[in-house]
């Protein structure tokens, strides 16, 4: 007997995993730092990989595509809107806030933050603030600027 996919479920369990979310009308994967962009065609491959584990009978490539289009248009109907109080700046390992008073905090990263990028660098709270020899020298009174 063949088992025909059952979309509800393939939409309840694609977003009780969390592994997709659509911001500003793109799809976004989770990476484990950070949200990073997904082509439809990872998109339908990483369906089609679902389909299989799940309801092989349904495996086909139509299948994948119409579950991916569908899945895409059920993340932009939820997508979140994004309302921000603070400069978020995501390095790997962690996220720097500074919020409207200049205050920074750190915190580990999450889905819920909705970034999608993060600097190549970890943050190291202990680290001299990098200053460019020009303003260091300006600000010691040893420099001088003179016009061109």
């Amino acid at each position: 007997m063949s088992t025909k996919l059952d979309m509800q479920n393939f939409l309840k369990t694609m977003n009780d995993d969390e592994m997709y979310i659509c911001i500003n009308e793109v799809i976004y994967t989770w990476n484990g730092n950070n949200w990073m962009l997904i082509s439809d065609k990872y998109g339908e491959a990483a369906t089609l990989a679902w389909i299989k584990r799940r309801v092989p009978d349904s495996l086909s490539r139509s299948t994948a595509r119409q579950a991916w289009e569908t899945l895409k248009l059920d993340l932009l109907a939820s997508s979140p809107k994004v309302n921000r109080h603070r400069v978020l700046i995501p390095c790997q390992g962690a996220y720097v806030s500074i919020n409207e008073d200049g205050v920074i905090t750190t915190m580990l990263p999450d889905r819920v933050h909705h970034c999608t990028y993060s600097l190549a660098c970890k943050y190291d709270p202990s680290a001299t603030r990098p200053m460019s020899t020009l303003v260091s020298e300006l600000a010691s009174g040893s420099g001088t600027v003179t016009a061109r």
